[in-house]
């Protein structure tokens, strides 16, 4: 790839595309294009709603990443959306201001792109119930792993993504020590750690359990019980607790944990479990508390500069620490963190959310995302809707015979 030397227009200097990206859209499973949407006006919108006043910042801009692993198919909706190019099924995003990077994070292109297409679908004919997609650019016609692009054609030498790339640094005519300097920021960001491979287990079709030598039925889960104001929490809790389905407290030594003496790295993201106690509101209205005790980091996990994998041995020295340490205790979360400042109402990424509804599937358990930037720390919690994900209102104290106190929907400063 060479430097474009034309105008400063799409796909911008650094790139040689040919024409726009776009996103084709069919209804149902015709093979007839319905509409050619521009992609870029798409994820603009996607990332405004994101990332807030970053969006409309001057320097603003971003880069995309596809990557060639299957990626989920379809968006639910209502209507349905389907991806016709699951193949290259997820893409990095890296948004920026400047040389400041605001925003990086895996997602599968459906999780991304689907609600918009949706709601696009449905403005063009609302009683069609489903409709597929594919992003139709030389980016996937021409190279067989990935490519990468930014709205104003800037920054493809961020080294931030996972892998070496062609790039175009707009930095080049510039002061050699000036340069320098920037490419310091970027430079040696790409420590990762593999998931162990996981050995001695074997894969069961318990769908074909007439050939099964033993059955497999769902547990009974036990009734939560209502929290007491004889509890200790329960006691600290205001009376006018706001009706929400999870409300989540933490205890002094978990909020110190959470927002400072936790030991996290600026380098790859890390996360764990939250062991605790879980209870129905005190007011008899729907929805639970759920109290974070215990934070326990993930042993045996994956993880890089933009994701974090358990394993099942993770889930397995899990359950053996908390059998051997905290028996009382139940598992009412995980944990994990973002290494740019946080920003948006949705913290989580489409591949978090696909994460934790598949494997997090009891309605009180809670995924905690911790954004680090600038020595700094915001948690927020998230519990699952109906469709997706919405931040659970958090409640601390600075000791444990005071009151709870709401601090907001975060814990620091967003």
């Amino acid at each position: 790839m060479t430097p474009d030397t034309g105008p400063r227009g799409w796909p911008g200097v650094g790139l040689e595309m040919g024409s726009e990206p776009e996103v084709e859209l069919y209804r149902g499973d015709t093979t007839h294009v319905t509409r050619r949407l521009p992609l870029v006006p798409l994820l603009d919108a996607v990332l405004t709603s994101e990332l807030g006043e970053y969006a409309h910042e001057p320097d603003f801009g971003f880069v995309l990443v596809f990557h060639q692993f299957t990626g989920r198919t379809l968006y639910e909706g209502p209507p349905e959306v389907v991806n016709l190019r699951p193949d290259f099924g997820h893409v990095t995003v890296l948004a920026h201001v400047g040389d400041t990077v605001v925003y990086r994070q895996r997602h599968t292109v459906t999780g991304l792109l689907g609600p918009m297409l949706a709601a696009v679908g449905h403005a063009l004919d609302p009683g069609q119930p489903r409709w597929s997609f594919r992003v139709d650019s030389a980016l996937l016609r021409e190279l067989p792993q990935r490519r990468g692009y930014g709205r104003r054609g800037d920054y493809e030498g961020f080294g931030v993504l996972d892998g070496p790339a062609d790039r175009y640094d707009r930095y080049d005519g510039q002061d050699p020590a000036d340069r320098r300097r920037r490419h310091r920021r970027f430079a040696d960001r790409d420590p990762s750690r593999l998931p162990p491979i996981v050995t001695g287990t074997t894969d069961v079709d318990v769908t074909r359990s007439s050939r099964l030598s033993f059955g497999v039925r769902r547990a009974d889960e036990p009734e939560v019980p209502r929290i007491s104001s004889a509890d200790t929490h329960g006691a600290a809790l205001p009376s006018n607790l706001e009706v929400r389905p999870v409300t989540v407290l933490l205890p002094p030594h978990v909020e110190r944990l959470l927002e400072r003496d936790l030991p996290l790295s600026h380098e790859i993201e890390e996360g764990g479990f939250l062991l605790g106690k879980v209870y129905r509101r005190p007011d008899g209205a729907d929805g639970h508390v759920v109290i974070v005790e215990h934070v326990l980091p993930a042993e045996h996990s994956g993880a890089s500069q933009m994701h974090f994998t358990f394993t099942g041995d993770s889930f397995r020295a899990m359950s053996r620490i908390m059998e051997e340490r905290h028996p009382d205790d139940q598992l009412v979360g995980w944990y994990h963190t973002h290494l740019f400042s946080a920003v948006g109402t949705m913290g989580l990424s489409g591949t978090d959310i696909e994460l934790h509804r598949a494997t997090f599937r009891r309605p009180w358990q809670v995924a905690a995302l911790i954004n680090i930037s600038g020595g700094r720390r915001v948690v927020r919690c998230y519990s699952r809707s109906e469709t997706s994900m919405e931040a659970c209102p958090l409640w601390s104290r600075d000791d444990d015979t005071e009151p709870y106190r709401l601090t907001r929907p975060s814990l620091g400063r967003l």
